[in-house]
């Protein structure tokens, strides 16, 4: 059975004392109003983050707390979370104006809540991929995080998310033929090669690149 939802007078109490309002003088009264008007679900959610945020500064949480709301129409209660998250995560980093950044910029984060609701995430993906490319051939090779898909030869790296298909299986499953084909270029010699030189000899290096590319991948 669900519970009923807080009314203002309980909302207020608990934001004046997880922002310390005694001390930072914040006015929560219209904050508890509209929080007031929303299911108990969400009024727990938003207060528990709030309070978790407080204590890494109680601007940042009441700034949170605002926001919020608009958060949780768009997106699951686990991406805001995650925004919270990075908001703090900033605060610790590079201080108050960076993490007030995070909250100010909620789009931009929504936008990659999205991409990481459906995308493939490396610390996920990895603990497949080693024993993956590894019976490939039997051989060893590390994999590491980096900005784009290469190898040098011995490592593997790859970027943090892949999120080009629809659904995180799709994903994946992308992320697995990034890893064989550069397991490939490792096997086969791609890495031996001059490709530069190669590819200048023709009329269109750029071309034929593309042409280069595909074959490979085939």
């Amino acid at each position: 059975m669900s519970r009923s939802p807080l009314d203002i007078s309980a909302i207020t109490s608990r934001l004046d004392q997880y922002l310390e309002v005694e001390f930072t003088f914040i006015h929560t009264e219209g904050l508890s109003e509209v929080l007031a008007g929303m299911s108990r679900e969400r009024q727990d959610f938003i207060l528990e983050w709030t309070r978790r945020a407080a204590a890494t500064n109680t601007e940042l949480a009441f700034q949170f707390a605002n926001r919020a709301q608009q958060a949780l129409r768009e997106v699951d209660a686990d991406v805001v979370a995650a925004w919270c998250l990075h908001a703090m995560d900033s605060y610790d980093r590079a201080g108050l104006q960076a993490a007030m950044s995070v909250i100010r910029d909620l789009d931009s984060f929504l936008a990659v809540g999205h991409q990481r609701a459906a995308g493939s995430l490396f610390e996920e993906a990895v603990p497949i991929l080693l024993p993956f490319v590894q019976g490939l051939e039997g051989r060893r090779l590390k994999i590491e995080p980096g900005e784009f898909a290469w190898t040098d030869g011995e490592v593997l790296y790859l970027p943090e998310i892949i999120a080009r298909l629809d659904s995180r299986e799709e994903n994946f499953q992308l992320f697995k033929s990034v890893v064989a084909h550069l397991w490939a270029q490792t096997r086969y010699g791609t890495l031996n090669l001059d490709l530069p030189g190669e590819l200048a000899r023709f009329p269109d290096a750029a071309r034929a690149q593309q042409v280069f590319h595909a074959l490979e991948t085939l």
